[in-house]
């Protein structure tokens, strides 16, 4: 029997990078079994294929921009055949392997023959990957079809599970970028998954007409910044303190933050996804998407907290504060020796307004087009929980909900350093004299030497040095100050689609989606941030284009003041 159909795009969650085993060829068909020969077409990566669009929305508009090559490279296609047991469940039958597949015709698609052999007739479901390990077919094997990245400490550990990632000591340039991407397609025959295979059949030939195109099982963050207008290197900056009286102007006591010294990662990782794609009421789901299994008011100290740390672990890696600083912090790595990995911790870039255009007269294909940006698992959240409060709610997400988390080296134009007016500076380079790295000999414990940059903040918005503090102390020694280490302050942001700004309110459902490029625009920072990692959200622009282009909107972020020093 023939079978002829199409392919709609769509994804199964597989994750890791990819080694392949060939089986043998399958003719003639031994007694009581029978051969599958499945002939297909692979639109071959680049200007045409992955799709980039929404696995929810396979009819939907298709862009391209926004991929490197390697992004786009198919080292190896498989195809996965399931047989439906007596309950309709998916049960791993056979794969087949084809690796360094070839464009035979020419024609810039990948002609390719799969064959297969079934002695249990009946319904099956097909799914093709590229990119695949023996990893991945194991994961197709178990019964909830979930493949885990595992529990080590590092986000590359599960960014390493989704596909290979270029390293060097320096965080720019292609350094980070992704290959050998794993990707999947269920395979539909006239809108259906399911095939049946006729008992008494020595031999189906199974012929998908149109393209598969294959969709990415990740998704990428990118962090952008307005530039000043007179001074390209530096970020559009307003000190606190001039936002709340001239939110539009440059600020008389505003000082200066450089390109150089704003860098994003991403905390809060899902280790779990499922292999064979899953939507829930039209909506994409994951293995832990229910906060309810996780989450729960604590019993002392109120508010809400991880249930049972271990098997959170197990579902999420979580970086604690300190781990933060340490990959946000320039000055922390360079005084500790340690360099973040490319794909757990990036600079921001300068925003360009002819980067984020899609349009085919002008930027369709253009290598013109961002294509920087982190790499994660997919991460849905869905609330089953009640809350009374708004800042009970923000408490509990934190803890399961992906979130860019944001450092800034700020350099104060106004510091006081002991005497009886404070200094205004003209210059960043001036006011980093003042602010240069200091022991603090005084120190009734032990010296304390202070990195270079370091200034102390008081409830009212002033800057002081470590000898203006001192000197501030004696006048008014319940004067209470925050100390910026370096200069270095902290924001976050989560990212959905769906919420203004990444701002999660009034939503049961949330998250980050494979095959989706966020791009966040941060118009102006507004200094001098948190001096802990966690306590402060950040204005942006978020856009998500090219892979899934679904627009954007520009709010005021307002989420509670939260302490990331308690830690789950």
């Amino acid at each position: 029997m023939k079978y002829v159909g199409c392919v709609m795009i769509g994804a199964v969650a597989i994750l890791c990078s990819c080694r392949d085993e060939l089986r043998p060829d399958l003719s003639p068909a031994q007694e009581g079994k029978t051969n599958i020969i499945v002939n297909l077409t692979v639109e071959r990566s680049g200007s045409k294929s992955p799709a980039s669009r929404s696995p929810l929305d396979p009819n939907g508009d298709e862009y391209t921009l926004g991929f490197t090559a390697a992004e786009n490279q198919i080292n190896s296609l498989t195809l996965i055949m399931m047989r439906i047991d007596a309950s309709g469940n998916e049960v791993f039958e056979a794969s087949r392997t084809i690796s360094s597949p070839a464009d035979t015709g020419k024609d810039g698609d990948y002609d390719v023959e799969f064959q297969l052999e079934t002695n249990d007739r009946g319904v099956k479901h097909f799914y093709l990957g590229a990119n695949l390990s023996e990893n991945h077919l194991a994961s197709f094997r178990t019964q909830d079809k979930v493949f885990d990245a595992g529990e080590e400490d590092s986000g590359h550990n599960i960014v390493g599970a989704l596909m290979n990632v270029k390293h060097s000591q320096e965080l720019d340039g292609n350094i980070g970028e992704g290959s050998n991407i794993v990707m999947t397609a269920p395979i539909l025959v006239k809108n259906r998954q399911d095939i049946t295979i006729p008992s008494g059949s020595t031999e189906e030939i199974i012929t998908i007409d149109n393209p598969v195109k294959l969709t990415r099982t990740v998704a990428k963050v990118l962090l952008t910044c307005v530039p000043k207008s007179d001074a390209e290197e530096y970020v559009k900056v307003i000190d606190a303190k001039d936002a709340k009286t001239n939110p539009e102007g440059d600020g008389e006591n505003t000082g200066w933050i450089k390109f150089a010294d704003v860098n994003y990662m991403l905390n809060v990782l899902n280790r779990k996804t499922y292999l064979n794609y899953r939507i829930e009421d039209n909506n994409l789901i994951d293995p832990n998407y229910a906060m309810g299994e996780l989450i729960s008011l604590r019993e002392e100290g109120g508010g809400y907290g991880i249930t049972n740390l271990d098997e959170y672990q197990r579902e999420f890696l979580y970086y604690d504060t300190q781990a933060m600083v340490e990959m946000l912090n320039k000055d922390v790595q360079d005084r500790e020796g340690k360099t973040p990995e490319a794909c757990t911790s990036r600079i921001a870039i300068k925003y360009d307004a002819d980067k984020m255009k899609v349009d085919e007269t002008t930027n369709m294909g253009n290598e013109n087009h961002y294509t920087e940006g982190l790499y994660c698992t997919e991460n849905t959240v869905y609330n089953d929980m009640t809350f009374d409060k708004d800042a009970d709610f923000q408490s509990a997400i934190r803890y399961v909900t992906t979130r860019v988390m944001v450092g800034a080296k700020y350099t104060p134009k106004v510091i006081w350093d002991g005497g009886k007016e404070p200094i205004t500076t003209k210059t960043e380079d001036e006011a980093q004299g003042i602010l240069d790295g200091v022991k603090d000999v005084d120190n009734p414990l032990e010296p304390v030497t202070y990195l270079a940059g370091t200034f102390w903040r008081d409830s009212k918005g002033n800057y002081y040095s470590l000898e203006g503090m001192k000197t501030k102390l004696l006048e008014d020694p319940k004067t209470e100050f925050s100390r910026y280490d370096g200069g270095w302050g902290y924001y976050y942001t989560y990212i959905d689609e769906n919420a203004q700004n990444g701002a999660i309110k009034d939503q049961t459902r949330w998250g980050i989606k494979r095959n989706h490029y966020y791009i966040l625009k941060v118009d102006k920072i507004i200094a001098p941030g948190s001096p802990f990692p966690g306590n402060e959200t950040m204005r942006i622009h978020s856009e998500l284009v090219d892979w899934v282009d679904k627009g954007g909107s520009e709010v005021e972020i307002k989420v509670p003041q939260q302490s990331e020093t308690a830690q789950p």
